[in-house]
This record gives C-alpha cells, structure tokens and sequence, in this order.
C-alpha cells in the first residue's frame, strides 16, 4: 500500500526527467501500420504512369547559386570578359595601326604613277565609269570584270586613299594582275579619248562618216539621232520643220573634239550643241535681231558664204549679196549654186558635181533656190564662226550678183544690175 502523501501515478503524465521514449507495444504497432500504408501505395503505384518528382511550372526555372554565409544571392562576375574585349580591341587598333603605317610608308617610298603602271596587252580590257559612278559601283564594276578579288578593300582603300570622288567617268585601260592602287590611279586619271577634226563646211553626213571612221559612234546611230535628240534646251535651235534634211544641220559647230572611244551618240551630239552655244556670242542675238532675222536664219546664209566663199575677204561681200536679195522685194529667189551641190551630193552618196548644169537647177527639192523662193527649210553646212560674223557683219553694197572670175577660180566678179551680170558672165566665159 502506498504510503500517505505517496503519489499516484496518472496516465499520460510524464514525472519530471522522465525518458520520451514510446511504449514498446504502440511502437511497433505504429512501425506496422506505417509499412502496411507505404506496402499499399506501392502497390498501388505499380499500375499507373510514372510522374516527374519536380513540378513542369518550375522545371526550366533557372537554378541560383544561394551562398548561405550572408544571406545573399551571388551571380557569376563578367568583369574579365570585359577586360578581355578591351584587350582585343586595343590588340587590333595596334595591328590595324601597323598595317596603316607599313602601307602609308610603302606608298611614300614606292610612288605609283600612271607611267610606272605596266598594262598587259594579253588581259587589257576596256572599263568605263558612267556619269555620277560612286566607289560602291565602281568596285560592283570591277568585280564583275574579275578585275578585283573584294570589293571591300577596293572600297576601303579608295576612301583611305581619297578616291572616291576623284575617278574621271569614260573608258579607261585595265588588265588583270593590277593592284588595288594602280587601279585607283588609273581610274583617277583622263580617260581614254579619240581626236576628231571636222573641218569648216562639213555637212552632217560627212560629221557621221568621219565619226564611224575614228570608231566613236556609226554613221547610222548618228544621223538617226541627229533627227530625233531632245534639244528644247537649246533655245538658238527653231521649231523642226518637216522638210528639213537634218534638223540640226548648222549647229554642230565645226572644230576638233576630243571624244570617248565609247562615248554615247547623245552626249557627242551635245558636245558639239554646246560648243555653238559657246561661239554664238549674245551680242550675236541683238545683231540678228536688228537685222530682222532669226538665229537659224542667220546660220542658213552663213552657210550660203561658208559654200560659196573661197577667200576670206570675200566672205562679207558674198554675205552682202544674199543680205541685199533676201531684204528686197524685187528677189524672190537666193540663186545660190551651193544648194545644188547640196542637193546633189545628198543624191550621189555625197559625190560633189564638177559644174553646175541646167538640169540640176530643175531639180524638185525644198533646198533648191532656183525653183523655191527665199531661204532653204535649214542650212545647208555647219558654217564656222567667221561665216557666222560675215552675216552679222555684212558688207553695204549694192551688189546682187556675182561670178566667178576668169583669171582666179577663187575670186568672184560682183554685179548690181541683171545687165552687169550677163556682161560679167559672157567676160568671164561661165555658162549659166
């Protein structure tokens, strides 16, 4: 029996510094419940599909690196990438550099000139630059003509070196095997042209055969042109009449000319337009304009001197004789042999008649002055520039005819009257 005072010992109360081991008896029973309840979900595990242990939301969730000593998340350093990039640019700005100095000193102590550029006969090719060409097109050129290997260093080089606005447009000679920098020299320098000389007179056929035979442009090309060019720029050119010949005969001011030996039919036809504009002087236009004639007017009687005229102190007397005519209202008709040679030759492949006969002044055609009054429907030549200012600058006289002289083929016999001329003519033995 306990003794009074003794406690008794309660259920589920644990004495001070008691053990919290489990009763052996409910221990095990719960170890056996415990593995009886994972048996079961074996099991029942074994007959359904197979899950991933980490959530789909969060599988491709990127991993951080904790560092658990302070507390705080660490992310990997980029600071020796960034030295690395610096070290690389300044290792390639220091070979760059070299490359610079060592082509720099070359190119000083190795001067290339057209003269040291040697072509190869067996490759030499022709290359043109069109108008307006920059760099960028001028390497897509040469590189389509296999010329260069990179149209890149063909680019930088021409800008290190200053090119890009410096190539001349026209043909130029090039070979392979050049390098880049003969090339730039080459391009920069004048290209390749053909001199042509078209003397005072020339008709513009004789301007087309003369070109075809320096192999500028065919005679053909050329006188289709002539007829069908864009010219409502050129204000000293008139409105095109139908019955003219070749539109621009007259204004293609004779002279020498240097031409590409690829040049476009237009910019031949311009070059020569310019060149009248150039020599047409504007004090010319007031004179013109004083005497009651056109510009084209005045071009078609120069060409009546520059056809007729043989000596050049003749040329404004002759001026004078077509300006008296042309002024009256007695003449109706200019009378002029040279419009018959004109129509003749253009009927015989250019062949020039020895002498005027009757049967040419029958000749139906606008340019002949025997059969229509006034002046032709153009000039009949591209008068030069001492024509010109024979008309403008004609002599006063009372002169209506002349002939040509007996005793000089080159000079003429000048009359007023019809009765003074057949005088002259039966004197001087010429048959009308």
């Amino acid at each position: 029996m306990a003794g009074k005072g003794d406690l008794k010992p309660v259920r589920g109360i644990r004495k001070p510094g008691a053990s919290r081991q489990p009763e052996p008896e409910k221990t095990a029973k719960k170890s056996d419940k415990t593995a009886e309840k994972k048996s079961n979900e074996t099991k029942a595990s074994e007959g359904m599909p197979k899950r991933n242990s980490v959530s789909p939301r969060n599988a491709n969730a990127p991993k951080i690196k904790r560092n658990f000593s302070d507390g705080k998340f660490s992310r990997k350093k980029k600071v020796p990438l960034v030295i690395i990039c610096i070290i690389g640019l300044f290792a390639l700005t220091l070979f760059t550099s070299f490359l610079s100095y060592t082509y720099l000193v070359d190119r000083y102590e190795n001067p290339i000139t057209e003269d040291s550029i040697t072509i190869d006969e067996g490759t030499k090719v022709p290359f043109k630059i069109k108008k307006g060409a920059n760099s960028s097109e001028i390497a897509d050129a040469l590189k389509d003509a296999d010329l260069i290997a990179s149209k890149f260093i063909f680019k930088l080089l021409s800008n290190f070196n200053g090119y890009d606005s410096k190539y001349s447009a026209g043909t130029h000679y090039l070979s392979k095997g050049l390098n880049y920098d003969e090339i730039m020299v080459i391009l920069s320098s004048e290209p390749e042209t053909v001199k042509v000389t078209f003397p005072e007179g020339f008709t513009v056929v004789q301007y087309a055969e003369r070109l075809e035979k320096n192999g500028v442009v065919p005679k053909k090309t050329f006188l289709e042109a002539v007829n069908s060019i864009d010219v409502s720029s050129y204000s000293f050119i008139g409105k095109n009449d139908s019955k003219k010949d070749y539109k621009l005969e007259g204004f293609l001011f004779p002279d020498t000319y240097e031409f590409d030996i690829n040049a476009n039919v237009e910019d031949v036809i311009y070059k020569m337009l310019n060149n009248f504009s150039a020599k047409f002087l504007p004090e010319y236009y007031e004179m013109a304009d004083k005497m009651g004639l056109s510009v084209e007017e005045v071009v078609i009687l120069a060409s009546f001197v520059e056809r007729e005229a043989k000596l050049a102190k003749e040329r404004s007397t002759i001026a004078g004789v077509y300006v008296n005519r042309i002024q009256s209202d007695e003449f109706k008709l200019m009378q002029c042999d040279a419009t018959i040679q004109y129509i003749y030759r253009n009927m015989n492949n250019g062949e020039t008649p020895e002498k005027i006969t009757k049967e040419m002044k029958e000749i139906d055609n606008p340019y002949n002055t025997y059969l229509y009054e006034g002046l032709t429907p153009g000039a009949i030549c591209n008068p030069s520039s001492s024509s010109i200012r024979a008309i403008l600058n004609y002599e006063k006289h009372g002169y209506c005819y002349y002939v040509v002289s007996k005793e000089n083929p080159k000079s003429h016999v000048f009359s007023e009257t019809l009765e003074q001329h057949k005088q002259a003519v039966e004197a001087n033995k010429i048959e009308e």
